[in-house]
């Protein structure tokens, strides 16, 4: 009897250690990726507010413009690029390429400074373990062109953009302004 108590007292404390291991593995992946997201985006501030002629050329929706302290584009964490936009009274619809074959929701960081607005598209992530999502990846062919597919976001501003020069923080270039 007392051999069977111990067992059980052992197995429940490596169901404890494994289900306190994953969160604490997903609370410091969170924090890290919410960390790089941010210093990317004060990093992409930064170098546009200190290239007037490329600010200059962006401005009134001209895509494809980089400024000279850019020379990345942001390739983890869960980022999509960005790549046009369409403003209208106090709505701008981002254009994205989705980074990936599942349909994970996508939720977006802006930050507005003279002059720019700064856009950053990337997967909403969950703490809590995606089981459906793990075994549909599993199953799946494996056959996606992830780069053909294309998808929308709707973003309620408090201000119209104007001739504000639009910017995916992750590439750092300007997006193209569709009407």
């Amino acid at each position: 009897m007392l051999k069977k108590f111990f067992l059980f007292g052992f197995l429940m404390f490596l169901v404890l250690l494994i289900v306190g291991g994953w969160f604490g593995y997903q609370a410091y992946v969170h924090g890290s990726n919410t960390v790089a997201l941010q210093q990317r985006q004060l990093q992409v501030i930064a170098a546009w507010q200190t290239d007037p002629a490329a600010m200059e050329l962006a401005a009134n929706g001209k895509g494809g413009v980089t400024p000279s302290g850019i020379s990345d584009t942001m390739r983890s964490h869960g980022v999509a690029v960005a790549d046009s936009y369409r403003a209208s009274a106090k709505s701008l619809v981002i254009s994205y390429i989705p980074i990936t074959c599942n349909d994970l929701p996508y939720t977006y960081d802006i930050k507005r400074s003279p002059g720019l607005l700064t856009i950053l598209v990337y997967v909403d992530a969950s703490w809590w373990p995606d089981v459906a999502g793990v075994w549909s990846r599993i199953t799946s062919s494996g056959a996606c062109a992830a780069a053909a597919r294309q998808a929308t976001l709707t973003i309620a501003l408090d201000t119209r953009v104007g001739s504000d020069a639009v910017v995916d923080a992750a590439s750092g270039t300007s997006l193209a302004r569709k009407s």
